[in-house]
Formats: C-alpha cells, sequence, structure tokens
C-alpha cells in the first residue's frame, strides 16, 4: 500500500492544482463548460474534491487492481 505520508502529498497536490486551474473568470467558465459538455451535475466538482479526502490507501489498491489489468497493456522499449 502507499504510505499516509505520500498519499497525503498526492492528495493535497490534486488539490492545490485543482484549485489553481479556476484562478479566473475564464478558468471557471471553461470548468462548467466542461461540464455541460459531458453531461455532468452540478455537484460534480464537489463530489470530486470530496472524494479526493476521503480516499485512502486500500481503496486505491481496490481500483488498480479492478482497472489496472496487466494482460490489456502494451509495453513499449524505446532507446
Amino acid at each position: 500500500l502507499i504510505s499516509d505520508k505520500e498519499l497525503e502529498l498526492v492528495k493535497n497536490n490534486l488539490l492545490g492544482s485543482f484549485c489553481s486551474s479556476i484562478n479566473t473568470c475564464f478558468d471557471l467558465a471553461d470548468r462548467f463548460k466542461i461540464m455541460l459538455h459531458q453531461d455532468l451535475d452540478n455537484e460534480y466538482y464537489q463530489q470530486y474534491i470530496q472524494n479526493l479526502r476521503v480516499i485512502d490507501a486500500k481503496k486505491i489498491q481496490e481500483m488498480a487492481r479492478k482497472y489496472l489489468i496487466k494482460d490489456d497493456f502494451i509495453e513499449i522499449t524505446v532507446g
């Protein structure tokens, strides 16, 4: 499992990135445009932030096991 310290670092980074991505009224309008085009409800970003705050290492591992299937990966070697 990812350590609590590393998980908090990543969570803080993601939250900070999200907050800095809506600095201007134009940034905010772009977020609303995304919600409109993706047919997301008005609570989408609040749910995103809430989910980010409460997710734990076990849930991340569970999701990785479910969605990151090794046989679906393609290995590319460069150099």
